[in-house]
């Protein structure tokens, strides 16, 4: 290994901070684009004082893992959801819930479910989970 004089050091230091820069520039401008395109789509997302984009809709996604299914909901503050309910409705659908839990990140609320299930879901689940979340 070459060892470099203090100034090659600083000369190398100058330019990585350089290209890390542009790369910031870039990302910014890379947020920018989607932030209104997303806005100009006519979703009902917006831009915070904070440039971060709030979630108005939720978003719901359900995977089925082997035996096990998981039940992800990210909403925005604003919209609030019993997660009694959630699991009522994922039981009474045929599934065990195992897990549940509820994080805050920012102005986003994330809810996740895992279960285990014994028959295949049924279209049920899907389509209450969906008609209670958006409905709420």
């Amino acid at each position: 290994m070459k060892l470099l004089s203090q100034q090659d050091q600083i000369d190398q230091v100058v330019v990585y901070i350089t290209k890390l820069r542009e790369k910031v520039d870039d990302l910014k401008k890379r947020k920018e684009v989607m932030a209104s395109s997303i806005s100009s789509s006519g979703r009902s997302d917006h831009i915070n004082d904070q440039n971060s984009l709030e979630i108005e809709i939720p978003i719901v996604k359900v995977r089925e893992i082997g035996s096990s299914l998981e039940v992800i909901i990210i909403s925005g503050k604003k919209r609030k959801f019993s997660v009694q309910e959630i699991i009522r409705i994922l039981e009474e659908g045929g599934a065990e819930v195992i897990t549940a839990s509820t994080s805050i990140v920012g102005l986003h609320i994330f809810h996740i479910f895992h279960a285990q299930v014994t028959v295949l879901p049924k279209p049920f689940i899907f389509q209450t989970l969906h008609t209670y979340i958006l409905l709420k």
